[in-house]
């Protein structure tokens, strides 16, 4: 009698159910299962909408020749605010720490028009099976693959001052 009550309790388990009635107790289970996966989902799509992604320039990864060994990591990105996009046809490109050959300088990112046919590499670290660290800054290319220079902000990020950045705050 004793494990008939177990039994019950461990079915009942915030359900009121009459008896051990196992057969409820699994659709109740399967309905909730259905119901968590429902609202995983809701959530999902709703966070991702919430994000709403920025116009983004074509990119490729950096080539090889184009990393250098540097001595240590860049430090987490800064924050950048971004305004609201100045043309309908402009493109973001996110702010990046840029290795000046003895420490790392913030660039800012911003707004850009990128000229017909270019592509950006974006910064990239990565290290070697020996441990070396590699480094490779943001780069520019035309079609064939030249490196050219970037195109200029039509309009810049706005970074709130901090150690690496004591200028004053910019605003958009």
């Amino acid at each position: 009698m004793i494990s008939g009550i177990r039994r019950q309790k461990l079915h009942t388990r915030g359900v009121d159910v009459q008896g051990p009635d196992r057969a409820s107790c699994m659709r109740f289970a399967c309905s909730l299962r259905v119901l968590n996966r429902v609202l995983a989902l809701a959530v999902t799509l709703a966070l991702s909408s919430c994000g709403g992604a920025l116009p983004q320039p074509n990119a490729k990864a950096p080539p090889d020749e184009s990393f250098e060994v540097v001595p240590y990591p860049p430090p987490s990105a800064l924050v950048e605010i971004v305004p609201p996009a100045p043309r309908s046809d402009a493109v973001w490109v996110n702010g990046y720490w840029s290795w000046g050959g003895r420490f790392y300088v913030w660039e800012r990112g911003g707004w850009v028009l990128p000229p017909v046919g270019t592509y950006v590499c974006p910064w990239s670290a990565r290290y070697e099976d020996d441990g070396t660290l590699l480094y490779a800054k943001t780069t520019w290319h035309a079609a064939n693959g030249r490196v050219i220079d970037a195109p200029p902000f039509l309009l810049p990020a706005a970074t709130p001052p901090t150690e690496e950045t004591p200028e004053p705050a910019t605003v958009p």
